[in-house]
């Protein structure tokens, strides 16, 4: 009888045993097929078609995707934000709707080539700061402002964030924000101390 009891005792800790080892076996399938439907999504970065409900999903993750390099993800982030700001400001359509991000990548490539042949140090003989902006060259100015000596890397970050800036509260506020009328050098300056207006507040 004793020896029936053990024998069952026995047969019990080998089937839960083989019960044990099969759920783990069943986790790591599940967290392979996990981590391969991972990667899989980001190395396919470039095929993704952009649409009105993923595109600031993308925008956001574009480093991450493993097929897209810095350099191409910098592009990207430019052309986005040049269509971006040009449907808030002028009211077009986005123009990457319905691209890939491949073709997003290219085309800002392309609008970095252009921005980097047409810039100069200075403008019709005058400083950069000095250029009062207009419909015609804002979009321009936004794309390449980095790219003119006499401005630094500081100074056209204040301008493109200010620029985003009266974007943004326009398309909120449903009100025009413009910065058409002002040089760049006011937008900069404005920018300046809308910041270090804000640091102070936050210090407090």
């Amino acid at each position: 009888m004793k020896k029936l009891a053990y024998c069952l005792l026995l047969v019990m800790l080998i089937v839960f045993a083989a019960q044990a080892d099969a759920a783990v076996k069943s986790t790591k399938t599940a967290k392979a097929k996990q981590v391969q439907k991972s990667v899989k999504v980001k190395s396919s970065g470039k095929n993704i078609i952009l649409t009105k409900e993923n595109y600031e999903k993308i925008f956001d993750k574009i480093y991450d995707y493993k097929d897209v390099t810095s350099e191409e993800a910098d592009g990207f982030v430019s052309y986005v934000l040049a269509g971006v700001i040009a449907e808030s400001v002028n009211n077009v359509p986005l123009p990457f709707i319905g691209m890939t991000v491949g073709q997003a990548i290219n085309e800002g490539k392309i609008l970095k080539k252009k921005d980097e042949e047409e810039a100069k140090p200075l403008v019709l003989g005058c400083p950069t700061k000095d250029l009062v902006l207009t419909e015609e060259n804002k979009s321009k100015m936004f794309a390449s402002i980095s790219h003119y000596m006499d401005i630094t890397t500081e100074e056209a970050r204040l301008f493109r964030d200010g620029m985003m800036g009266s974007a943004f509260a326009t398309y909120v506020t449903n009100k025009q924000q413009s910065t058409i009328g002002k040089t760049v050098g006011q937008v900069i300056e404005e920018e300046r101390i809308y910041e270090k207006k804000h640091k102070t507040k936050g210090k407090k």
